[in-house]
């Protein structure tokens, strides 16, 4: 593979990983289970560990690379998706909000500077701007399409959404996988 690759498999990256089917339904989905103030503890225990795992994600970007920080926030999504599956405890929903604070903290910068290295790699750096721009707008079609699916979803069962998130956080692992680690510029 080569960071030719990056670039082309990167609006499938943004795509697979913007893919979110449980958003319209989460808190219906937690609420089902703990209390109306356990539920709202879980977006508090969610928004504390973005701002533990912030930083650090941006460090470990820098020092073990962009592919690897990508594989590890991919990893994070996995296990957070599947926690939330068969959660049927305030604990368990704690434990996936935090998981999924790690795939967003590990996730934000990473991909965008991994797009970039590989566009100074190949010497092609002016190109930023229309491929980012181009992987976002796959990212926010996938975001659209998969709120109305987690929300038809949610009509048979709250879990299904999760279930299209796992599907779609595995595919993420796979393409991150597939990456190549840039030079970092």
């Amino acid at each position: 593979m080569s960071t030719e690759n990056n670039v082309k498999i990167y609006p499938w990256y943004q795509a697979s990983a913007s893919f979110l089917p449980w958003m319209p339904v989460f808190f219906l989905y937690f609420s089902a289970t703990v209390s109306l103030n356990r539920a709202i503890e879980l977006g508090a225990i969610y928004y504390l560990a973005v701002v533990i795992f912030e930083v650090p994600s941006g460090y470990i970007s820098d020092r073990l690379g962009r592919r690897a920080t990508l594989l590890l926030a991919a990893t994070f999504a996995t296990a957070s998706y599947a926690v939330f599956f068969f959660a049927g405890s305030f604990s368990w929903f704690a434990l996936g909000q935090i998981l999924l604070a790690g795939a967003v903290a590990f996730q934000s910068g990473s991909d965008n500077s991994l797009l970039y290295d590989s566009l100074v790699e190949l010497k092609r750096q002016e190109e930023y701007e229309s491929h980012e721009s181009r992987a976002q707008q796959y990212g926010m079609t996938s975001l659209a399409l998969s709120v109305i699916l987690g929300g038809i979803l949610g009509t048979f069962s709250l879990k299904y959404a999760y279930a299209m998130a796992l599907t779609a956080a595995v595919i993420t692992a796979i393409l991150c996988w597939r990456f190549t680690e840039p030079q970092r510029s």
